[in-house]
């Protein structure tokens, strides 16, 4: 079967859109230093792919001057964060309650992934929320 001239051109260029919405994008919102100032926690949101898309807040942490950065959260409709480092090697999430946790490590080697991390661990705390924004907190590095 052969499509007429425009028809084909008017298929390429819807093909062409579609496409174009279907990547996926990363949007920094926060940057947290440890208190050694040799990591660095990250809070980001993935989205993409046009008007079926998808949208999901991770917190992701990494050396400061660079290398692997492993995702310690994931979630849904969390659009707010508080990153407290407790300690180097120790960071305590805060996020809206009414969000989903999809992914949370706890605990992680980031020498089993090739990385010169050191082990470190992560705790989770919930802040009242409405839709998924915190109510009386605002998105900050904790202290």
């Amino acid at each position: 079967m052969h499509l007429p001239r425009v028809s084909r051109t008017l298929l390429t260029i819807g093909v062409a859109i579609i496409t174009a919405g279907c990547g996926h994008q990363r949007k920094n919102i926060l940057e947290c230093a440890s208190p050694d100032k040799a990591y660095v926690a990250s809070f980001y949101i993935e989205f993409g792919g046009g008007a079926a898309g998808f949208e999901y807040e991770y917190v992701g942490v990494r050396k400061a001057n660079g290398g692997h950065e492993v995702a310690v959260l994931k979630l849904n409709r969390g659009y707010d964060m508080v990153l407290t480092w407790l300690s180097p090697t120790r960071l305590e999430m805060a996020y809206p309650d009414t969000a989903r946790v999809d992914h949370w490590q706890s605990t992680f080697d980031f020498e089993q992934v090739g990385s010169d991390l050191k082990e470190w661990t992560t705790t989770l705390r919930q802040i009242p929320s409405k839709q998924g924004l915190f109510v009386t907190e605002k998105t900050r590095c904790g202290s």
